[in-house]
């Protein structure tokens, strides 16, 4: 089976928090949210992509109606082959 992905960097700025994370660069990776433990995931309106197999998603929360005291991530990856 595949290896899982998962985010492995996050880092806070005043432009929003950026996720990165490494995988093959023939997937593509919807990335979701939640404010809350159990999760009710959100989807934002970009997918990421690379040409390199090097992830980035910036969330500046304008999409999901600014930043509360917690935020949840997940990825879910497509493959394109």
């Amino acid at each position: 089976p595949p290896t899982p992905v998962v985010i492995t960097s996050v880092s806070y700025s005043v432009e929003g928090v950026l996720l990165q994370w490494s995988a093959p660069q023939h997937c593509q990776f919807p990335v979701q949210w939640s404010p809350c433990l159990p999760p009710a995931w959100a989807d934002f309106s970009q997918t990421a992509v690379s040409t390199d197999g090097t992830f980035s998603f910036l969330d500046d929360g304008y999409e999901s109606g600014g930043f509360g005291p917690a935020r949840f991530y997940r990825l879910r990856q497509v493959n394109l082959q």
